[in-house]
């Protein structure tokens, strides 16, 4: 299903899972056209806009509840960014065949991605022979069929499921962590993730894994400063001994990422 919100009216979707699919953007954001792809069985209610401002104005629940969507809203984009970027291959490769399927959709067709192995690979920041064995394992559960350029998607709920899986939700964490000495602001990102190895990324603090485990510091920035960050993140490493450290320059991140 697709839904089209205009400036005067709130459209939205319950799924049947706890949450609806398009909510009081339009309120915040102003008037913008929005595409909805319903995943299951949905129901959909149109709400005047300006009611619900008004109510939001005059009535401390209302408001409350508008607070509580717009929180809702921001956490599911923070989840689906960490997807994106930190997710594991199946669950970027799920993500995208759902972007590219119902961008590609035409009225009472299929979800088709219609997409190759070595362009899926490209597009999740992996290899194609991983790619291959993400779509197998899928195609073996019936959640897709596979051809030489497409996927055919024949079980989009879970597929969307398989989008955001166990491995970030509540339970994984994104967390800035002071770095200075190549610049006085540094700052890391530390990636706590469920059942996986946390990630820890420096940007410039160091040029490889092996140069800051050995202590050698990197030729830009403020030395004293560079030395006692070095000693942090090393202390840090050694109280999360599976922590995966991921310099901005070293050429073998990708791969460990990979691997992690």
């Amino acid at each position: 299903m697709r839904c089209l919100a205009g400036s005067d009216a709130l459209l939205s979707a319950d799924q049947g899972r706890g949450a609806d699919v398009l909510g009081i953007a339009v309120l915040v954001g102003g008037p913008v056209n929005v595409g909805v792809q319903a995943l299951a069985p949905a129901s959909l209610f149109r709400v005047n806009a300006r009611t619900l401002t008004q109510a939001a104005r005059q009535d401390a629940r209302v408001a409350w509840a508008v607070a509580e969507e717009l929180n809702r809203r921001l956490y599911g984009t923070l989840q689906q960014t960490a997807v994106n970027a930190f997710g594991s291959v199946k669950q970027r490769v799920a993500a995208h065949l759902l972007d590219l399927a119902s961008a590609q959709q035409r009225p009472q067709a299929r979800l088709v991605a219609r997409v190759s192995q070595q362009k899926l690979a490209d597009a999740v920041g992996s290899v194609r022979e991983v790619v291959a064995r993400v779509l197998r394992d899928l195609r073996l559960a019936g959640v897709v069929a596979t051809s030489t350029d497409s996927v055919v998607i024949l079980d989009a709920a879970r597929l969307h499921d398989e989008s955001y899986g166990e491995s970030l939700g509540p339970a994984a964490w994104l967390v800035l962590l002071p770095t200075p000495g190549h610049t006085a602001g540094s700052v890391s990102l530390l990636i706590r993730r469920r059942s996986r190895s946390p990630l820890l990324l420096v940007g410039d603090l160091t040029y490889g894994a092996e140069l800051l485990e050995r202590r050698q510091l990197p030729g830009v920035g403020a030395r004293s400063q560079l030395a006692k960050t070095t000693d942090t993140v090393l202390a840090l490493k050694a109280r999360m001994p599976d922590l995966v450290v991921l310099p901005a320059h070293d050429p073998t991140a990708a791969q460990r990422l990979l691997e992690s």
